[in-house]
């Protein structure tokens, strides 16, 4: 595998191809998962900082995001989980810091959850949205499946559109990019 840019495809249990990219030569490996909707370049920033300081950066692609498969129909957080342990498996990583923002945060708890902590030294979670953001019986505090419901019609009738007006939340004139 190459240190620096994209190295060869992990392979999830299910047998789904999982892309995924390496930069710097650390001995610290941080270990970037994404937002929902996006892919391993949201971290570009910071790969580039980071590698420049010393540390190995691996991002990876989610299941369905970006440059990897989907595999099988509708995976949840439990597939998630499990492809956040074949990266880490397959790739031979140990002692990582484990970074994630919004939906990769909660990825890394239900891995964590799921998996342990045996590979892992550090976790960061940015903006996480967890443990579970929608109203259930058992979430009685979580947003109502009614405004998610309206937000899935809204990203299924037109995705731009979706995109466009909601990136306001995410990317204000102090943003840099």
């Amino acid at each position: 595998m190459r240190r620096d840019g994209e190295g060869a495809a992990v392979i999830a249990a299910d047998g789904t191809r999982l892309f995924h990219r390496c930069f710097g030569t650390g001995t610290t490996t941080l270990v970037f998962t994404a937002s929902w909707a996006l892919d391993s370049r949201m971290w570009d920033l910071q790969y580039a900082y980071f590698a420049a300081r010393g540390f190995r950066c691996v991002g990876w692609d989610r299941r369905g995001h970006g440059r990897s498969e989907l595999g099988g129909p509708d995976p949840d957080m439990d597939v998630f989980a499990d492809d956040l342990a074949a990266v880490l498996d397959q790739l031979d990583l140990s002692n990582v810091v484990l970074v994630g923002h919004s939906m990769g945060a909660a990825e890394i708890i239900h891995f964590l959850a799921r998996h342990g902590r045996s590979r892992v030294r550090k976790v960061v979670l940015l903006a996480p949205v967890a443990p579970f953001v929608m109203q259930t019986a058992d979430n009685p505090d979580g947003v109502p499946r009614a405004v998610f419901e309206r937000v899935w019609a809204r990203m299924a009738a037109d995705f731009p559109a979706w995109a466009e007006d909601n990136q306001t939340a995410f990317f204000t004139p102090e943003t840099s990019v």
